[in-house]
């Protein structure tokens, strides 16, 4: 490539799909520093930013700077990847990326797409800094990035000037992802809320990841936070069903089920003020905590059986007090969470005689899925309540009060230790 570029006399049009900003400045290098060798260039396209440490940008900018590119590309491509952080490494990116457009694009070019991205997540908190202390074409670039993205992250972390959200902020973005402290007091519930109420395609909520991380307040603060959105979509007329996903630790499976650790809705006292869910995610990874235990103290067995009964008894507590519930799944990804939970299911499951009942359960490789069966379907949960109390099958019942009790029971012994 060097020794084609160095038979150009005047190139209009570099176009090479997935090279970084050394590769680029490797090519290019290959041309005379005479202040015309580039002053040609009219397009550029497919410069991987996100491949590039800020040095490579900063390299990148100077060798075609003084090969004759001043703000001529009126054609600017380039991809700065599918995630944008609001951490050090990425704005020291962004800057010298904005620094780079600054110096050779055409001020029309900066208004364009900048982007080759089909989908993409944002911080929120990278937006406010950007709109704080960002340059021109730095805000440019977020704003544009988040005006595509599908997804949405906010971690609860300080802004000092927080963005404005408005329903052209994220007018793409279908998920909602809620890490760290982002229900951590009031202030950040209500900016939680602010977000996902001006996201007119939100339809989906994701409550911590494991490959980033988890959000750090009981489980339970996740229910508070919904009725809340829910008051604020039906305000402003926009209620909806929604999907959540909940990224949990094993052990908030063993407290009990009445406990803020616990993800199951019994114990709130009421439900009706959160918002119609859909489907419920439950993503389970690592092992049992347990600490030391004493000989007389539960054994591994017992957490086991309460991880089992607590996770039964918290699917039954959706499909009972979620409004137009059709689908819970539960997936397990610890090796021995997943063996002892399924050995417990298959030694039960002679007891679910569920021909012609409302749900079907399955067990796949990673976990378990229960479904409201075709033609049991109602929409408000008061009729869905009564008409499915009468038609419940005696095994599924039998089943589900059986692992309440078995849970109780564990509670109780746990407590008298």
């Amino acid at each position: 490539a060097r020794a084609w570029v160095a038979d150009c006399e005047a190139i209009e049009v570099l176009q090479r799909r997935g090279w970084g900003a050394e590769d680029a400045t490797n090519m290019l290098s290959a041309l005379p520093a005479d202040g015309k060798s580039l002053a040609a260039l009219r397009t550029l396209r497919g410069v991987r930013m996100y491949w590039s440490i800020p040095a490579a940008i900063d390299r990148l900018r100077e060798v075609m700077v003084a090969r004759g590119v001043s703000r001529s590309i009126r054609e600017l491509g380039i991809d700065i990847g599918d995630s944008l952080w609001d951490a050090a490494p990425y704005r020291e990116k962004l800057r010298e990326t904005a620094q780079f457009i600054d110096a050779v694009a055409h001020p029309a070019a900066i208004s364009e797409d900048l982007g080759q991205l089909q989908c993409g997540k944002i911080a929120v908190e990278l937006v406010s800094r950007s709109r704080s202390s960002g340059s021109p074409t730095m805000q440019k670039i977020i704003d544009g990035f988040a005006k595509v993205a599908h997804t949405v992250a906010y971690c609860g972390s300080t802004e000092a000037i927080p963005a404005a959200i408005s329903d052209n902020t994220f007018p793409d973005a279908d998920t909602l992802q809620l890490f760290n402290d982002a229900l951590d007091d009031e202030a950040n519930v209500s900016r939680a809320v602010e977000i996902a109420s001006n996201m007119p395609n939100l339809s989906r909520i994701e409550i911590g990841d494991h490959e980033h991380a988890l959000l750090l307040v009981p489980v339970r603060e996740v229910w508070g936070f919904l009725e809340h959105l829910q008051a604020a979509l039906v305000s402003r007329g926009r209620e909806r069903s929604l999907t959540l996903c909940l990224d949990l630790s094993p052990n908030e499976f063993t407290a009990p089920v009445h406990d803020w650790q616990s993800p199951c809705l019994w114990g709130r006292g009421s439900n009706d003020k959160l918002p119609p869910v859909e489907e419920v995610t439950i993503i389970v990874s690592g092992i049992i905590v347990s600490g030391d235990l004493d000989d007389d103290g539960p054994t591994d067995d017992d957490h086991y059986e309460t991880f089992y009964s607590n996770v039964m008894v918290t699917i039954t507590s959706f499909t009972d007090e979620l409004k137009g519930h059709k689908k819970t799944y539960v997936g397990l990804f610890g090796g021995n969470l997943r063996t002892e939970f399924q050995r417990r299911f298959m030694a039960q499951q002679a007891g679910l005689n569920l021909s012609g009942g409302p749900y079907k359960l399955s067990l796949d490789g990673q976990g378990l899925c229960v479904e409201r069966s075709a033609g049991t379907w109602m929409v408000t949960r008061r009729p869905m309540k009564a008409a499915e109390t009468a038609a419940m099958h005696a095994g599924v019942r039998e089943h589900l009060d059986g692992v309440q009790r078995r849970a109780v029971g564990l509670e109780d012994r746990q407590t008298d230790e």
